[in-house]
């Protein structure tokens, strides 16, 4: 696990593993045993029930965005015996913290195969439904607190790919629900991040209003303090850091409006 940055890391060191799998079997190219890390920032793992040749390569992205996502920096290209949604291939996919954008959660990163978005799975039957599916999202604690943790499902291998939400062009910073307006809302979509009642944004790109690399509180209050006319602009133009005099000047104004 590393510290969150708040844009992917571009270039990974590429990894790779290949060899034969029994049946029931499983490939990965952790080979040290040390899971995902800011040098070797994607770990794989390929389960095949059948048994059989696998070839797993991490390197950096080649794959073109999406229509309004963008992709982390790296991608995964697997060889695998073809399976069936009944008895499929079990992929699991470990990403390190340190290339996961600020303010995205297990729940917000999605998954790609050759270009197309994979969906959740529909049931927790083992069975790839729809082919393919994830069937786990899990953000990892302990010594890899950060990490994040995709469990997939699917009939074939191929290219895998990982991205997150792009906000339309021209979005303003803080319209973290993409209604065109940074209002109230946006302030109570942050306040519900921040209490643990949602697992993320649906912009989080452009929740973090005063720049310093953590969506928090103080966000939503310079939300709040836009809105109301208080702050000019986003981000405030004497900046607005943890413990600096803007926020002491922000807190007294949250606390007395009038």
């Amino acid at each position: 696990a590393g510290p969150v940055t708040p844009s992917p890391t571009p270039t990974p060191v590429p990894d790779s593993n290949s060899g034969s799998v029994p049946a029931g079997g499983k490939l990965t190219t952790d080979k040290e045993g040390d899971g995902a890390t800011p040098d070797d920032p994607i770990e794989t793992s390929v389960t095949v029930q059948g048994g059989g040749e696998v070839s797993i390569s991490e390197k950096p992205t080649t794959n073109p965005n999406p229509n309004g996502f963008v992709f982390l920096g790296v991608q995964v290209n697997i060889q695998a015996p073809p399976a069936t949604s009944q008895a499929p291939l079990s992929i699991v996919f470990t990403l390190d913290a340190s290339i996961i954008p600020l303010g995205q959660t297990e729940e917000s990163i999605m998954l790609f195969k050759d270009g197309a978005l994979v969906a959740d799975c529909f049931t927790s039957s083992g069975k790839a439904d729809p082919d393919p599916c994830i069937a786990k999202r899990h953000k990892l604690i302990g010594p890899a607190a950060g990490d994040i943790q995709l469990h997939v499902l699917t009939s074939t291998a191929s290219s895998w790919n990982f991205g997150f939400t792009d906000p339309p062009p021209g979005t303003p910073l803080g319209d973290v629900d993409g209604s065109g307006e940074v209002d109230s809302l946006d302030a109570f979509w942050l306040l519900l991040l921040k209490g643990g009642y949602i697992g993320g944004l649906p912009f989080p790109s452009v929740a973090d209003v005063n720049i310093d690399g953590i969506i928090d509180v103080l966000d939503a209050l310079l939300i709040l303090q836009f809105h109301g006319g208080l702050v000019e602009t986003l981000p405030p133009p004497n900046g607005a850091g943890a413990g600096s005099a803007t926020d002491a000047t922000l807190y007294w104004h949250w606390r007395n409006p009038f």
